[in-house]
């Protein structure tokens, strides 16, 4: 290989046959070489300095004769006319067999829990029997339960203003969405719980699932005490279901990204037909508390998603922490209801 300079800077002369020998270029003959490196940078690849140490070599070895030329803003690769095509294909191939294939994100963990999803459900609508003294042969085992009427019991949980904000009674916000005024509105929550709870289940995990949805719900009649006032009066668990519609919309982000927006958007739309085709009509219609709980739910949503991550999927795949979450949640039920009879018994 012949090194010459001259005033345009080094020249590097060079190439090889199908022999392995070099063949010499002369320097008189310029005008018939081309320039690869811009055919390289209209192709897509990244060219910094001008020319990177390997292309010499990949040409080298595919028996393609080449010039290199330094300059003051950087090098320049010459190979001749007609030959600059398979000159950047060749150098082409050799950055893609060269470069690390980027790494595929894990998929979001699914969790099989649809049963455990309707068994609450099924246990929220037996509750509601109960204090609606719908077996009165129950009376005889649960005699505290069959000592408040069913007004009485609405009157102990239900979410006050006046309670909430001069008593400080804030447990019910919690005990709020145990209570339903009655087997339509019981219904119609159960209902849409069911088509909205086993997908949020199904990418949280029950347990957690239904923990994010309490907390949910709670905030959610929180910001509607603090935006109604005194006279605001609420009971039932629709704000618990607009809370897991914000939650799965939420962690649809959170999981998959760019990609989720998609199915972030389908979240939204049928969350807003549920809002439009139950919450807003009819007289017990609450929409404060519906909107409060979609917006609580979306916030929860987006900041469990770093749990939720298929980084950190391995906490909540764990049977022992969807089983702490479940009894977090049943314990926050109970310790409310708990407060609830205390201050009204």
């Amino acid at each position: 290989m012949a090194i010459s300079a001259g005033r345009s800077g080094t020249i590097l002369r060079g190439g090889t046959t199908g022999t392995g020998r070099h063949r010499m270029v002369r320097r008189g003959a310029s005008r018939w070489w081309c320039d690869v490196v811009p055919l390289l940078a209209a192709s897509g690849l990244r060219v910094r300095a001008g020319v990177a140490p390997a292309w010499p070599l990949v040409l080298a070895s595919r028996g393609i004769p080449y010039r290199l030329q330094h300059r003051s803003w950087g090098a320049a690769l010459y190979v001749p006319l007609l030959y600059e095509r398979l000159a950047a294909a060749e150098i082409l191939r050799a950055e893609h067999e060269n470069t690390p294939a980027a790494a595929v994100p894990l998929p979001a963990p699914v969790f099989p829990t649809a049963a455990v999803t309707y068994w609450v459900l099924l246990c929220l609508a037996v509750w509601h029997g109960v204090r609606m003294h719908w077996w009165p042969w129950l009376n005889h085992f649960l005699p505290a339960v069959g000592g408040l009427s069913a007004e009485q019991w609405a009157e102990a949980g239900r979410l006050d203003g006046m309670r909430v904000l001069v008593d400080r009674e804030w447990f019910r916000v919690v005990t709020a969405l145990t209570l339903h005024a009655d087997s339509g509105h019981l219904l119609g929550n159960v209902v849409s719980g069911g088509v909205f709870m086993p997908l949020l289940c199904r990418r949280t995990g029950a347990g957690a699932g239904w923990l994010l949805v309490l907390l949910a719900g709670a905030a959610g009649n929180v910001c509607s005490v603090l935006f109604s006032g005194y006279d605001y009066l609420s009971m039932g668990a629709s704000t618990g279901v607009f809370g897991a519609v914000g939650a799965l919309c939420g962690i649809t982000l959170a999981l998959e990204g760019r990609q989720g927006r998609v199915k972030a958007f389908a979240v939204i739309a049928a969350g807003l037909g549920l809002l439009a085709m139950l919450g807003m009509e009819g007289e017990r219609t609450d929409i404060t508390a519906h909107v409060a709980g979609l917006v609580c739910g979306f916030a929860a949503g987006r900041l469990s998603g770093g749990l939720l991550h298929p980084g950190g999927a391995a906490v909540v795949s764990r049977r022992w922490m969807q089983t702490c979450c479940g009894l977090a949640a049943v314990l926050l039920t109970g310790a409310a209801w708990g407060c609830a009879l205390a201050v009204y018994m």
